[in-house]
């Protein structure tokens, strides 16, 4: 299997295992350069011509040749190396030396010292030094066979050859080959003789070092080991891993290959050919493909025609894959294409144009959104350094960005990259909430990426009392995650909108979505209750929550009914309106409200227990209710609910409004003012017929059981006494 991508090292990450030591320059033989004077461009000129091995030598002849060979020879290995990679033309006082060394430490930093040694004297052409080296086929399949690779890449056919040599002498090295691709095992149903295994495996070490002799060779005595697959992978397919664009083209040719007759081999073998990491094998393939629209018709070609249709495009494949060189090739074709916005075959428009950038768009997207799952760090680090797309930006319907895409996939270097980058931890929050909560709750542990997440949030030091953030902490009842963003933000508890364009407190959000933990939470902080949050916890909330409210609100509890209801305090006592005409079948109706049990008369009961009541009454003289009505609701305040008013200023109240029959009434029925009448005026009044009071304690029981100290649904304490007493109201 190939390894995983890696992060580029700078520089200073990993020290160069080729990196010049101080130089004792001893006294050279006389030759003909150190006895004779050239100028410097005569001596550069020389030099130039000279081959990588050669001038890497050149160093050690003297300090004058030192400094000349420098010059010339980091400039030869930056452009023999990382062609594609600088830019052109350079400027003036450019520091080869300095970006060749960066460029290495970043696609090599990686790397075990002993293979950056070994690719180094390849790339100087230095098969001496390889020798030393003792190197090993592990060596070279390691890394995604990145030794062949820059082999073929500088066409370094001398030291594929030697190596060749070393393996077909190493019984053991011939033995060890295997798969160097990303499929699963997939051997064909044909076992193979002992012969044939083993020649099978040398075929695959000869098509690694390109040695094409030997592999036609072999395949004419065994034909059918051209679509091998040794778990997977064809020789075919090994061609173009390598990077050995003339072998691919020459066993494609062959009509009995199968490498391209099948969705599955050709898209197998395309991944190969962006898995080199060259352009040249891209281009090539794409070459061979438009011959096949010139060659006469016949089956093979028309095969490859159909089946090359299905191929992913390459920017997307060489994102998925991670092969940065050829992604940034790719890119940088395209978007020379769309600045042209002109092809022979159609001419520019702004319509053209649109479509172009927009094609292109989407392609970015959905590559870099791959890149990100597969966390290919040095893809995502070159789309945002050359603004292809910005850190936060969506990459598909679900809005999901790159942090959110990482986070999502457990990957926490990219996730520290992304952040290090100023990415918005927030929306991968809102994503890992959503995966961990609720419905889509799973095993995973998510708590080291929301940690990360919630770290990288505090230090942005911005408010979350409106983020959308909080509203789905809140929605999945995430009281573990509210903590933390009361930490973060301790204006939360608190926050109060001051209009309605500001949403609602969190409080009110939590009783609108039923949270009971959130809500417990908020209520053990000490939060104030805001009367939105209370209404809406009246009207649909049940029973002991709007208890739990106004014990917390305390000595504030009067104050927030106030606020909720106003001048309309009248709908606390709207239930009482009916009863008061209840007379003989006091009993039947008692049992009747104690099957009901009506929460919202509770609820109402409960209320009144901190309301105003004098306030209450005065309303219902100055809206001249009936005079029945009034004298009933304040012999339920003072025998059920235990809250007697102040009747002198009820009295006061209604004299001041006229109100006569309000008047009479109290001073009748509650002998107000008896001690201002004459003894007759007193003696007429005690005669008056009046209500019964002792059956209304146990009438209203049902409505104060949340209130009195009995909260339980059992029978009424008092209705056994009153049943006892019942022949007494027939």
């Amino acid at each position: 299997m190939r390894d995983k991508s890696t992060t580029p090292l700078t520089n200073e990450e990993q020290p160069t295992t080729f990196e010049e030591q101080p130089t004792t320059f001893e006294e050279q033989p006389t030759t003909l350069l150190g006895t004779l004077e050239f100028p410097h461009e005569i001596l550069l000129s020389i030099l130039s011509s000279m081959d990588l091995k050669s001038l890497w030598a050149m160093r050690q002849v003297n300090t004058l040749f030192q400094g000349l060979t420098n010059e010339v020879l980091w400039k030869r290995l930056l452009i023999e190396l990382f062609s594609d990679e600088i830019s052109s033309p350079l400027p003036a006082g450019y520091n080869y030396k300095k970006e060749f060394m960066t460029l290495y430490a970043a696609h090599y930093g990686h790397l075990d010292s002993r293979i950056q040694k070994l690719i180094f004297s390849i790339v100087i052409d230095d098969i001496d030094s390889i020798t030393a080296l003792n190197i090993s086929t592990d060596d070279i399949q390691t890394h995604e066979l990145v030794v062949i690779k820059t082999a073929a890449q500088l066409k370094r056919q001398n030291f594929l050859n030697k190596l060749y040599q070393h393996l077909t002498e190493n019984k053991t090295a011939i033995a060890s080959l295997y798969s160097f691709g990303p499929q699963e095992e997939e051997d064909d149903d044909k076992q193979l003789s002992e012969q044939e295994s083993e020649q099978n495996k040398l075929l695959g070490w000869a098509v690694l070092c390109n040695i094409k002799e030997e592999v036609h060779s072999i395949l004419k005595k065994y034909p059918h080991l051209l679509n091998y697959r040794i778990k997977g992978e064809s020789i075919t397919m090994l061609a173009a891993e390598a990077g050995h664009l003339d072998l691919l083209l020459e066993l494609l040719k062959d009509q009995n290959n199968q490498a391209a007759t099948s969705h599955t081999r050709i898209n197998d073998l395309f991944t190969s050919i962006i898995h080199s990491g060259q352009m040249l094998m891209l281009d090539g393939f794409n070459a061979f493909i438009k011959q096949q629209l010139q060659t006469p018709k016949n089956r093979y070609s028309a095969q490859i025609l159909a089946m090359s249709k299905s191929l992913p495009h390459p920017i997307f494949l060489a994102a998925t894959l991670g092969v940065t060189r050829v992604f940034r090739q790719l890119v940088g074709q395209y978007r020379e294409s769309i600045s042209n916005a002109q092809t022979p075959d159609e001419p520019f428009s702004f319509e053209t144009m649109t479509r172009d950038v927009s094609n292109f768009k989407e392609i970015i997207e959905k590559s870099l959104f791959s890149a990100a799952d597969k966390e290919h760090i040095s893809i995502i680090d070159y789309a945002l350094n050359h603004h292809l797309i910005a850190i936060d930006d969506p990459l598909n319907d679900e809005k999901e960005s790159l942090l959110t895409v990482a986070a999502e996939s457990n990957h926490i270097k990219l996730m520290r990259y992304l952040l290090t980058h100023q990415a918005d931890p927030e929306l991968a929050l809102l994503r890992l909430i959503k995966l961990s909560s609720g419905f889509f709750a799973t095993n995973i542990d998510y708590q080291e990426r929301m940690t990360l997440l919630l770290a990288a949030l505090k230090e942005q030091k911005k408010s979350l009392c409106l983020s959308t953030l909080l509203d789905r902490v809140i929605f999945y009842d995430r009281n573990d995650l509210l903590e933390q963003l009361c930490v973060i933000d301790n204006e939360i508890i608190n926050f109060n909108p001051v209009s309605e364009l500001q949403g609602s407190s969190p409080l009110k959000k939590a009783v609108d979505n039923n949270s009971e933990r959130c809500i417990q939470f908020l209520l053990s902080q000490n939060v104030t209750i805001d009367g939105e949050a209370f209404r809406l916890a009246f009207e649909r909330r049940p029973l002991t929550l709007v208890e739990k409210m106004l014990k917390h609100a305390s000595n504030d509890a009067t104050a927030m009914v106030e606020a909720i209801f106003g001048e309309n305090l009248i709908q606390l006592v709207e239930s009482l309106r009916s009863e008061h005409l209840i007379s003989v079948l006091l009993l039947q109706r008692l049992q009747q409200l104690k099957e009901r049990k009506d929460v919202q008369l509770q609820k109402q009961a409960l209320l009144l227990s901190y309301a105003d009541v004098e306030k209450l009454v005065c309303q219902l003289i100055k809206n001249e209710e009936d005079t029945s009505f009034i004298r009933y609701v304040i012999q339920y305040l003072d025998i059920v609910m235990d809250r007697p008013i102040n009747k002198k200023n009820i009295l006061a109240f209604a004299k001041d409004l006229k109100q006569t029959e309000v008047v009479s009434m109290l001073e009748k029925d509650f002998e107000i003012g008896l001690e201002e009448q004459t003894p007759a005026e007193a003696s007429a009044t005690t005669q008056t017929e009046q209500l019964p009071t002792a059956p209304l304690s146990l009438f209203f029981a049902p409505l104060i059981t949340v209130s009195s100290q009995s909260s339980s649904t059992n029978e009424d304490p008092g209705l056994s006494d009153y049943k006892a007493d019942e022949s007494s109201l027939s």
